[in-house]
């Protein structure tokens, strides 16, 4: 596989998802928007002056204790949201839908798109959150009190990091509104490979930090040692982040990671078609 553009850039791209894959995680530079999407421009928690958003990046593989888990970078279309979206399991079946979005006080509306407003859960919610749900038995069960109390603990810790949580399709999802300053698809004019090698092993550490804090936030606590779970948890995210370099370093050296020539009329997006079906379009005299 080449990396290098017909400019002499790298194809940031294409490096990217072949690190990714030797880590046992998928990258997608391009894909469709996450089913999520509508329910959350509807809560307002992913907003867009202009009604589109588009799907920077998606990154799927499996975290701590094998969960599957999904993230999307999303940017708006204008001026609105920039950030991610981390998605997980939910911890127990859900058939409707459940919001959690920061207070907005009188703005509150009586209802979303047929959600109703829950009534105070704890009262911690009480002018930090507000909840809506389909159902108002299954909201209940959705927002214990200590998964809102950890939602409100990032968010002080953090402010301005958590727009919510919102709950879907037996799907767990975080909002993070990162803004720019944390991107996982940068396409810079990078190039030297060892360049853009470091700068991707920062992704990589930016979306270990997501999914701990996603599952710190979205799991519920079990009938174990919450204090020993959450040190397991750190354990497991501090050597990951502690082996990505090495570990990519390794695949360099043991030529994993190397160029080869690529054909003229191979475009940046190559890599989205059938290697059978290359030269396939090209005019025939």
């Amino acid at each position: 596989m080449s990396f290098t553009l017909p400019d002499g850039r790298l194809d940031m791209q294409a490096l990217r998802g072949r690190i990714y894959d030797l880590l046992g995680l998928t990258f997608q530079a391009a894909s469709p928007a996450p089913d999520s999407l509508p329910l959350l421009r509807i809560s307002g928690l992913v907003a867009t002056d202009s009604g589109h958003v588009l799907t920077r990046a998606k990154i799927t593989g499996l975290a701590f204790e094998k969960r599957p888990f999904t993230v999307w970078e999303l940017r708006a279309v204008g001026q609105g949201f920039i950030g991610h979206v981390v998605t997980l399991p939910c911890p127990i079946r859900i058939l409707g839908r459940t919001v959690v979005r920061p207070d907005l006080y009188v703005a509150n509306p009586a209802q979303i798109d047929g959600m109703k407003r829950l009534a105070q859960v704890c009262h911690v919610f009480e002018g930090r959150w507000e909840a809506y749900s389909d159902d108002q038995v299954e909201g209940r069960a959705l927002l214990p009190p200590d998964l809102i109390e950890r939602l409100t603990l990032f968010d002080l810790f953090h402010p301005g990091k958590a727009a919510g949580v919102a709950f879907q399709g037996g799907l767990s999802h975080l909002v993070l509104p990162t803004g720019g300053f944390v991107s996982l698809s940068g396409d810079n004019d990078i190039i030297h490979i060892d360049v853009a090698m470091h700068q991707i092993i920062r992704e990589l550490r930016e979306l270990f930090e997501m999914l701990q804090t996603a599952e710190r936030v979205l799991l519920p606590i079990t009938r174990d040692d919450p204090k020993a779970r959450d040190e397991t948890r750190m354990d497991y995210y501090k050597t990951a982040l502690a082996t990505v370099e090495p570990m990519v370093m390794a695949a360099v050296e043991a030529g994993l990671i190397e160029e080869s020539p690529k054909a003229k009329w191979l475009t940046r997006r190559h890599w989205i078609v059938d290697k059978r079906l290359h030269g396939l379009l090209r005019p025939r005299f």
